[in-house]
């Protein structure tokens, strides 16, 4: 049988959401690789038989991808977020989505599709995001997969920490290396929060894109992602609808700063909705 491994991240300003978040998937997987950047306290809830906990000074996202190649080929990897509640149905899906494409594509909760009719700017014009707390009526081709929602077959697609070479990159690099090896990346079909962001309850980290080496990396795999996915661009109207959902989560999120939410009111608010999917 398949295992199943979980990989997260952590920054020590979200360290609280692992109580929220490492639950569901404990009841899921075989294995959680839980990875602490940043910070010396190890949260208690990682003292459990299916958690290694790796900890480091200093890395990107891209830390996910760590132990990727210590897992047996017969694996489903799982990248995961600190500041998303993953449901208890999350494997389920995810695998029956997997296996829908014969495990040779990448599927995601999360995605996006730049324009590649740009010479510059990928991240920042007209490019579709197909955010992961929305509803999405149909399995979605796109050319970078949201890391922090995705799952690999490890059998079937070639990934090694090392390339990641500018941090916080990973999105557009597993991007481009999928492309490379000429693997499909599908955002899939789900209801509205289905997922559930947690960052605008705690602590948020916006505008970290490395804009300029992003614009690099994709011009220099921009043949393969045009062969892959080029068919795919929507229309202009499709883009500002992205642009427009993208600002109110945005907005959403600094008002409940001002407002000053308490993070252990919103802990208790995720615990009766963990509740209730149990």
């Amino acid at each position: 049988m398949s295992k199943i491994i979980f990989s997260l991240s952590s920054i020590q300003p979200r360290r609280e959401n692992l109580n929220l978040i490492i639950p569901n998937i404990l009841k899921q997987c075989d294995k959680l690789y839980v990875n602490l950047v940043g910070g010396d306290n190890i949260p208690q809830i990682s003292n459990h038989p299916k958690i290694q906990v790796n900890q480091f000074d200093k890395a990107g996202s891209e830390i996910r991808f760590f132990n990727y190649n210590d897992i047996d080929d017969d694996s489903y990897y799982f990248t995961i977020d600190d500041d998303i509640l993953y449901p208890l149905d999350y494997v389920r899906v995810m695998v029956d989505h997997m296996k829908k494409y014969k495990n040779k594509s990448v599927c995601c909760v999360h995605g996006s599709i730049v324009d590649l009719n740009l010479r510059s700017d990928y991240y920042r014009q007209n490019r579709i995001v197909y955010y992961f707390p929305d509803e999405l009526s149909e399995n979605t081709q796109v050319n970078m997969p949201g890391v922090g929602t995705s799952c690999f077959y490890k059998k079937n697609v070639n990934l090694n920490i090392k390339d990641f070479i500018v941090p916080n990159m990973s999105d557009p690099y597993t991007g481009c290396f999928l492309s490379e090896q000429n693997i499909k990346k599908v955002a899939i079909k789900r209801k509205k929060d289905w997922l559930i962001q947690l960052n605008q309850f705690n602590k948020a980290i916006w505008g970290n894109n490395p804009h300029d080496e992003i614009d690099k990396v994709i011009n220099h795999y921009k043949n393969h992602l045009i062969n892959e996915t080029s068919q795919n661009l929507k229309t202009r109207s499709g883009y500002e609808e992205s642009k427009i959902y993208y600002w109110s989560t945005r907005i959403k999120g600094v008002y409940a700063f001002i407002s000053g939410l308490k993070f252990r009111e919103i802990r208790e608010e995720i615990l009766k909705i963990q509740g209730r999917q149990e």
